[in-house]
């Protein structure tokens, strides 16, 4: 993945509107691309580097399953933002 690549994913949404207008696209697609991207509702499993998270069903949190080796859940608090339960 090139540095260019790599930025798509921090923008937020003002920020991915922007980019889309500078390339001609609808504002529309901004929101098309955000949902996409950042889905929510779409998965049940998140596995990284740091942690695997499931979740039984859409409506539930998900729930840290298992962390990486030498990853502490201190570790895991620090190097995330995402919402779960332990």
């Amino acid at each position: 993945m090139t540095a260019a690549q790599a930025a798509f994913f921090e923008f937020d949404a003002a920020g991915l509107e922007a980019w889309c207008g500078a390339r001609g696209m609808p504002r529309f697609a901004a929101k098309q691309l955000m949902d996409w991207v950042y889905g929510k509702g779409v998965v049940d499993m998140v596995i990284t580097d740091l942690a695997v998270f499931a979740r039984p069903d859409h409506a539930s949190p998900f729930k840290l399953i298992e962390l990486a080796p030498g990853v502490t859940a201190e570790d895991l608090r620090a190097k995330t933002t995402a919402h779960y339960v332990e």
